[in-house]
């Protein structure tokens, strides 16, 4: 660097030191200045939660007192500035997460199925959202971590924060907290709801609280499942070749399968067969990975989930107890979720390893499914876990199935939904080849097949004003619940039994709960007997009756589906489904 360069860079962090100055003395101290700029920092996302959420005045104004008054005292209890960020930082990491989900989500507090998701997503899911979340991510740094330059300027200078200001933020802060309370404690009284719950970052620790119950729950799984039994038998004969292979999705919507009426042919090779049942009326009661695999995997539904979930098994321990060698293999990672429990109930159990860039996708998932099925076993039950149309997109297929362009670059903005669609139609021609080369490889097995597919979720792509991405949201939306569900039978197996195809196409204009109907089916279409069966759940049965459609809500309570979808966008769509 020359003399010339070098002037010009003392000169700017000259500048840059004397506004810091400026500022300083206008807040009594470089301390006090860095402490005003946390504080603030703290309640944006109260205030935007409260204006997101549409609080009323009546909920909204004691909330944020009883916000303020914790943050002025909790911040007046030290005059150093570092010290007050250390102690504060449990609030800090709240704040930022908060305000990361706003500008992803628009609306709604961190909910205990986001704090789960933490935990339970992968480490190269996570580097993949969060490259598409740089501006957001850039906000929150400034916010947060901008308080601490002129923290560490005070610092250097032994400059503390002033009595005056400590003393007035203690004394405003009780009186708001005191104040803030009172109003809470009067509408509870008067029944007009309780603004405790509105009120961040309270709502967000007793979510997380919640979460940490659950987390347990599930660490505790190998004990509280032990005695579970499905007193499972087939009904087949014991000299018949059976092969069932179930496919599971990820974040695949309906809307966008050639299958169920979208006007790109994003499914040319199953689009081509008329062997393929498809329940275009399918809509999951979940929208999150970590509880929607599970529902799929397991008899319980969104009434049960709460109550029995960490009791069960999967079918993959049914068709063990029938006598089926079994397997698991997934595209994703260990999720420390039940997902990985159910998994270990398999003969072969793997999740496969590589990155999933475009060079390693779903397609690999054939090679270990041709091993599986080279097995001398009669009867074979294969469960495939899919990447299938999970962000970033423009990974989950190779560059030779670029068909719909421009898919790239990609970013988390409305600006780029075109190439966000084309990516995530591309991801779609994958899940279509994928499906075509199991069944390519199941018709010309011995005995009897069968293929089930459908998707945990759905997605998000800004689709209306609302500028929803991706899954998992706090409120959930109808692009979030409409999924493919299909289910293909070999020539031998419709000879066999003629009454599951018959049904199959009868109920294929039925409306469907994946999460209450691909385990039933499953189990009916493998011939399978349980006390735990339910044919009124199987779509391959003449028994089959459509459920009420319900959604299963943060707090793991089923909830009406109509009420769940409750925007005027989601009504729309739900009722032009025919419900």
């Amino acid at each position: 660097m020359n003399k010339e360069e070098n002037s010009d860079g003392r000169a700017s962090l000259g500048a840059v030191g004397k506004t810091f100055n400026i500022i300083g003395r206008f807040f009594g101290s470089m301390a006090g200045f860095s402490l005003v700029w946390f504080i603030v920092a703290l309640l944006v996302p109260v205030v935007w939660l409260g204006l997101s959420d549409r609080l009323p005045a009546a909920i909204f104004i004691p909330a944020l007192s009883v916000s303020t008054g914790i943050y002025f005292f909790l911040t007046s209890l030290s005059g150093h500035p570092l010290r007050i960020w250390a102690w504060m930082f449990p609030f800090t990491f709240l704040s930022a997460f908060q305000l990361v989900l706003l500008n992803l989500y628009g609306e709604g507090v961190i909910a205990v199925d986001m704090f789960l998701n933490v935990v339970t997503t992968n480490s190269m899911e996570v580097e993949e959202l969060l490259s598409g979340l740089v501006p957001a991510l850039s906000e929150v740094a400034v916010l947060y971590l901008g308080p601490l330059v002129p923290a560490f300027i005070a610092a250097r200078r032994s400059d503390r924060v002033s009595f005056r200001l400590r003393y007035g933020l203690r004394r405003w802060g009780v009186m708001s907290m005191i104040a803030g309370l009172s109003l809470c404690i009067a509408m509870t009284a008067a029944g007009r709801g309780n603004p405790v719950e509105s009120v961040f970052p309270l709502n967000a620790i007793e979510n997380l609280y919640k979460a940490v119950g659950r987390w347990r729950q599930s660490h505790n799984y190998a004990e509280t499942s032990r005695g579970y039994v499905f007193d499972s038998r087939s009904v087949n004969p014991d000299d018949l070749d059976e092969t069932y292979v179930v496919v599971i999705g990820e974040s695949s919507r309906a809307m966008n399968w050639e299958l169920a009426g979208y006007t790109r042919s994003t499914n040319p090779r199953l689009s081509g067969r008329d062997d393929v049942f498809f329940f275009g009326k399918t809509l999951s009661e979940s929208n999150t990975t970590h509880k929607s695999v599970p529902l799929l995997m397991s008899a319980i539904d969104s009434h049960t989930f709460n109550d029995s979930i960490y009791r069960v098994k999967s079918f993959i321990e049914a068709f063990h107890e029938a006598g089926f060698h079994t397997a698991f293999i997934s595209a994703q990672q260990p999720a420390h979720s039940y997902i990985d429990h159910f998994a270990s109930e398999a003969d072969a159990h793997l999740f496969v390893d590589g990155a999933h860039d475009g060079t390693r996708t779903d397609l690999s998932l054939l090679s270990y499914l041709d091993r599986e099925l080279s097995i001398k076993a009669r009867k074979k039950f294969i469960v495939l876990h899919c990447y299938g149309s999970h962000y970033k997109y423009g990974d989950r297929y190779p560059g030779n199935m670029r068909v719909f362009g421009p898919d790239s670059p990609l970013e988390s903005s409305p600006s780029y939904r075109e190439r966000l669609v084309n990516a995530y139609d591309n991801s779609v021609l994958l899940t279509d080849s994928l499906l075509s080369g199991i069944i390519s490889r199941l018709e010309g097995r011995p005995g009897i097949s069968a293929l089930v597919y459908t998707s945990d979720h759905g997605e998000n792509i800004f689709d209306d004003s609302r500028n929803l991405f991706l899954h998992a949201s706090p409120k959930t939306s109808f692009y979030q619940q409409h999924v493919p569900f299909l289910v293909w039978l070999s020539e031998s197996y419709s000879a066999m039994h003629p009454s599951a195809g018959v049904a199959l196409k009868a109920n294929a204009g039925r409306k469907v709960s994946s999460s209450s109907s691909f385990f039933h089916t499953v189990l009916d279409i493998g011939g399978l007997e349980s006390p735990v069966l339910r044919r009124d759940l199987s779509l391959g049965s003449s028994a089959y009756r459509s459920p009420a459609p319900v959604f299963i809500n943060d707090h793991n309570e089923a909830v009406p589906m109509k009420e769940a979808l409750s925007d005027p966008s989601d009504n729309a769509l739900y009722h032009r489904l025919g419900y």
